[in-house]
């Protein structure tokens, strides 16, 4: 039996407002919104640290950021990992460096301590500036040294 063409008009205008509804969906998915603006990023130097280091001893991280942070915050994280036996980095800790004034920019300094396994292994650390009002997260680049076992 067939069916006559007027029993497919009336499916038409639902047709047109599902085309119209992906149309709006379409459009409103590719304009960004107000609120989601790209803020700029911090300025953020590799953290300075010293080549050899010893297990259990303190060293300190240095660093600059860009533009000027409060004197006294805490405005960036170090991360710090070891390379285990088969070539992976390993997380060990992460650390909270203090802002000093430093004409118009601002030096981070952190004290850190790394537990070593007991052979000589590598480390490498990061400074990370988490995201505030004005910036997104910054991070370094790597800074990379060796651990010496301790007596």
């Amino acid at each position: 039996m067939r069916r006559h063409a007027d029993h497919y008009l009336r499916y038409v205008p639902l047709l047109i407002a599902i085309v119209a509804l992906a149309s709006v969906i379409a459009t409103a998915a590719a304009t960004p919104a107000a609120s989601a603006k790209l803020l700029p990023r911090a300025k953020l130097s590799r953290p300075h640290i010293p080549g050899f280091i010893v297990t259990g001893a303190a060293f300190t991280v240095r660093g600059t950021l860009r533009p000027h942070h409060a004197d006294g915050a805490q405005s960036v994280k170090i991360k710090c990992y070891f390379q285990n036996a088969s070539g992976h980095w390993v997380f060990e800790k992460s650390v909270w460096a203090t802002n000093h004034d430093f004409g118009s920019i601002t030096r981070y300094v952190a004290s850190v301590t790394l537990d070593a396994p007991g052979y000589p292994v590598l480390f490498r650390l990061r400074a990370i500036a988490p995201a505030d009002s004005q910036h997104r997260t910054t991070v370094s680049r790597w800074a990379h040294g060796s651990v010496l076992v301790g007596e």
